[in-house]
């Protein structure tokens, strides 16, 4: 069953937290494998408070210039009809919105980029190419993340439905031999997730290198991190994307 879906946010706060997240994003050097095929999404209220809109981010735009003026709206009350009407972004990326949307009622943000470490994690065959719980960092992601294998299905609409069906409840999908996708209920919580995957992936990637036995951390303890995480990962999400503000200098940040 799905969550409880969150109310949303003000048009022109998830206007700039969208764009500060694609920053922050890029500061890490997050997305830069693939650099115009990186996709991103939020809902918000309409400008006028009544309605519900996409925001996109127009195809081909670096993350490290996106504005909050730059973002394009989508009407969700016209459904399709809404989508059809937009010319700046990718056929793709409209179809990853609207799979995670039916999928996702609960979801109000998503990221979908090719990073270099959960690339290469993703590149490794079977049970070898899955998140350990090498470090404490690892945590947030480490229960939280479910694995997709390319069928070699050629209809991509009927891909990007299995894509989220397979994500079920869990807010971060590693597909095999592409990238990630992480989702979440709010922005800061989908960014959080794509920074701290990349992150663990890093840290899995890098000790492997070393050619030597990992060592993993206790079932007991990583119980233990996860029961702290959910009681407080709402809360350290937002601080997490807050602290990055000063990638947008002279913004003024509304009520949410």
């Amino acid at each position: 069953m799905n969550k409880p879906e969150k109310p949303l946010g003000s048009n022109a706060y998830v206007r700039k937290e969208l764009a500060l997240a694609c920053r922050a994003l890029a500061d890490y050097g997050i997305g830069d494998i693939d650099r115009i095929y990186n996709h991103v999404c939020a809902l918000a209220k309409s400008k006028d408070g009544r309605g519900k809109v996409m925001l996109l981010v127009p195809f081909a735009m670096p993350w490290k210039l996106v504005t909050p003026e730059a973002m394009l709206e989508v009407d969700m009350a016209l459904g399709e009809d809404g989508f059809l009407k937009l010319d700046e972004t990718s056929v793709t990326e409209v179809e990853i919105v609207k799979a995670m949307v039916k999928a996702r009622p609960d979801a109000r943000a998503m990221f979908h980029c090719h990073p270099v470490y959960a690339s290469c994690l993703g590149c490794i065959k079977d049970e070898d190419g899955v998140i350990e719980a090498v470090n404490v960092s690892c945590m947030s992601v480490v229960r939280d993340v479910e694995y997709y294998s390319n069928t070699g299905k050629k209809h991509y609409d009927s891909e990007l439905d299995r894509w989220f069906n397979a994500l079920g409840q869990k807010n971060v999908l590693m597909l095999e031999n592409h990238g990630v996708t992480t989702i979440g209920h709010s922005v800061a919580q989908a960014f959080d997730k794509m920074v701290a995957v990349e992150q663990a992936c890093e840290l899995q990637v890098k000790s492997l290198s070393c050619g030597k036995p990992i060592r993993l951390l206790s079932k007991e303890r990583v119980d233990r991190f996860i029961k702290l995480i959910k009681e407080s990962y709402s809360d350290h999400a937002q601080v997490h994307l807050d602290s990055c503000r000063h990638l947008m200098p002279g913004i003024q940040w509304p009520q949410k």
